[in-house]
């Protein structure tokens, strides 16, 4: 009994320090962390504190304008819109655009202008700044206008305006050829002037006096269709007055003649056998319209077969100024 209870206690003490010698192997027990252990952890300045993230506004970068440019055409049609809008000078009636160019932002018009004070015309420069708007259209500023001394042109509306004049007088004379009778003083001064309407008034008394009058229309109203020749034209300066020449050739139309009720007086014909006539209109400017101060016919006249209109015209009557075509026959 001795001895066991000696045992008991060495194994006792034996089981003790086996405990204490296990301190910290593996299955030991790690107590939790306590609030004062969580406030020493903060104050550790050893320790590193968590970033936070921080979004960062990154500015686009700006897109640079592209510069706005214009086509050589784009200038041209701006500049010649702004001379349609306000032609220069504010006289004018009529222009054709001649020519075009461009130089760098200018752009410089020829055209052919007519102010229809005058049976001439006149060749005139207009210079414009055409630059591109904020909108990207093209922008125009006049810069200045001039005659071009020493060129000529031949203005549209200054031909058209002649024939125009020639289907009306045609119109208005030949119904009197019809029926002298019919003719009236008012109408008349409407188309002529002082001297021609002075001439006709006494032919026209002496056709009624004699129960003449005209038949085969020689005056058709009609030019420039019925012409089968090239219409020529002319421009001079007469004893201070302005004159604008026609010339038309036309077929003839075979019963002309001059005739007393029904019977021929006079066709006019001789031996001829050609079959055109020939009719000179000779104009004037006056209150911005036409008046005829005179007309000549070349009647059964052949104007086929020669090989060049033009030079026969010229060589027939040079004077007072060359002639030259106005309107092609096609």
């Amino acid at each position: 009994m001795k001895y066991l209870n000696k045992y008991l206690l060495v194994l006792t003490a034996a089981i003790l320090i086996a405990t204490g010698c296990a301190s910290g192997s593996e299955g030991e027990q790690v107590p939790a962390p306590t609030p004062e252990d969580g406030a020493a952890a903060e104050a550790d300045p050893s320790a590193t504190p968590a970033v936070e993230e921080t979004e960062v506004a990154v500015d686009e970068p700006t897109a640079t304008a592209e510069p706005i440019e214009l086509t050589e055409e784009d200038m041209i049609a701006a500049a010649l819109a702004a001379f349609d809008a306000n032609p220069e000078p504010e006289t004018l009636i009529a222009w054709d655009h001649l020519d075009a160019r461009v130089s760098g932002t200018e752009v410089i018009l020829t055209m052919c202008t007519w102010t229809g004070d005058t049976v001439f015309d006149e060749v005139r420069a207009a210079n414009y700044i055409v630059t591109p708007g904020d909108d990207g259209n093209p922008k125009t500023r006049f810069n200045f206008s001039n005659g071009l001394f020493g060129q000529e042109c031949l203005n549209t509306a200054l031909i058209e305006s002649a024939l125009a004049f020639t289907r009306e007088y045609d119109e208005h004379w030949q119904a009197v050829l019809n029926d002298p009778t019919s003719f009236d003083l008012e109408e008349a001064a409407l188309f002529k002037t002082a001297d021609v309407l002075a001439a006709n008034t006494e032919g026209v008394e002496g056709w009624n006096r004699d129960d003449l009058h005209w038949e085969g229309d020689l005056l058709d109203g009609e030019l420039p269709d019925s012409a089968i020749r090239d219409i020529l034209g002319r421009r001079f300066l007469f004893q201070e007055q302005e004159f604008f020449e026609l010339i038309a050739c036309r077929q003839m139309n075979e019963r002309f003649g001059l005739y007393q009720n029904t019977t021929l007086i006079d066709d006019s014909r001789g031996d001829s056998v050609h079959k055109n006539s020939v009719v000179r209109y000779q104009l004037r400017r006056d209150a911005g319209g036409w008046l005829l101060a005179g007309s000549f016919t070349d009647v059964w006249a052949d104007c086929i077969s020669q090989p060049s209109w033009l030079d026969r015209i010229n060589d027939q009557l040079p004077e007072p100024a060359p002639w030259q075509t106005v309107v092609s026959h096609e």
